[in-house]
């Protein structure tokens, strides 16, 4: 398989498949961050648009700045693309998403107008935004052994009262 069909199957798996959902996006960061070696990002929106994927040359940027940063340049060594950090914790960080790229930005009427990074919808502080960033957060947690070494006692003490206080949230909505 050519790597822009493995792009675009590896963003559809990662939509799909949560429990390999961020290996999947690192795996399409690194192919991507691969493929802007050899082309620019025009032409490699346009083959994975034909290809059936969407091309976006922003996620392009995002994606392959991703890999970049935390890998090429880190020097960071890593047993497992699962070992890698949270993929969607990187991708709309300011370090990937930096302010200079805001900048330039059309607003135009606003209909075409890019979200904020770090302002999905699912992560606003409505109920279901605050659920899904306590799982992301979790998951996050869960999948990087760097976070492991970094969380203090204190962090134990707030981890370890976790599941009381989400039984007792689920017994308050009545489920």
């Amino acid at each position: 398989m050519d790597r822009i069909a493995e792009i675009v199957q590896l963003e559809g798996m990662a939509s799909a498949n949560r429990e390999d959902r961020s290996a999947s996006r690192w795996k399409a960061a690194k192919l991507i961050w691969e493929e802007l070696q050899e082309k620019s990002f025009t032409q490699l929106s346009q083959e994975i648009k034909l290809a059936g994927g969407s091309g976006s040359i922003g996620h392009l940027t995002y994606a392959s700045r991703s890999w970049e940063i935390t890998v090429v340049k880190s020097g960071l060594k890593f047993n497992s693309l699962k070992s890698l950090p949270n993929f969607n914790t990187i991708y709309n960080s300011d370090d990937i998403r930096r302010p200079e790229d805001r900048k330039r930005r059309d607003v135009g009427d606003g209909s075409d107008r890019k979200r904020e990074p770090g302002k999905d919808p699912r992560s606003e502080y409505t109920a279901h935004g605050l659920v899904v960033q306590a799982d992301n957060a979790i998951d996050a947690l869960l999948r990087s052994p760097a976070y492991h070494q970094l969380i203090s006692d204190e962090d134990i003490v707030i981890l370890r009262k976790l599941p009381a206080e989400i039984r007792s949230l689920i017994r308050k909505c009545g489920r």
